[in-house]
């Protein structure tokens, strides 16, 4: 396995195991199945016959390149896309390498209504109902 990916596979267990202490799984579980959706389905959106979709992906930084947006603003950044045609957005939440944040997604959520995709490094299925907590509609 990649060394950089074995260290982000590590620092995500680490992670998952400082909010599962905090909020066990089953109450995530528990908030995912009273709590409605707002937003869009998003294979609805990105399925379309005949039909090209468009995902617009945000994030801050990039394991190869680095830093890749200065002035970061998830929002601005998503209104953008939503203008430009875009069907849903993916928002990159991977703290350590990314520098992404939780909060994007419920953000951006909140202020646009396509489907959001909350998109980090899946490891363990607590982190699908923290995203769907969150309000995405996919990770």
């Amino acid at each position: 396995m990649n060394t950089i990916i074995r260290k982000i596979i590590e620092n995500k267990i680490r992670e998952l195991e400082a909010l599962s202490a905090v909020t066990p799984l089953g109450v995530l579980k528990e908030r995912v199945s009273v709590r409605k959706l707002r937003s869009p389905s998003f294979l609805t959106a990105v399925v379309r016959a005949g039909t090209l979709s468009f995902v617009k992906e945000i994030k801050r930084a990039s394991i190869v390149r680095g830093l890749l947006v200065h002035d970061y603003n998830p929002l601005a950044i998503a209104k953008k896309a939503y203008t430009e045609g875009a069907h849903a957005i993916s928002v990159c939440t991977e703290r350590a390498y990314h520098m992404g944040a939780d909060a994007d997604v419920t953000f951006i959520r909140d202020n646009i209504f396509i489907p959001v995709m909350y998109r980090d490094y899946i490891i363990d299925k607590y982190q699908l109902y923290h995203a769907r907590c969150l309000g995405a509609a996919a990770a």
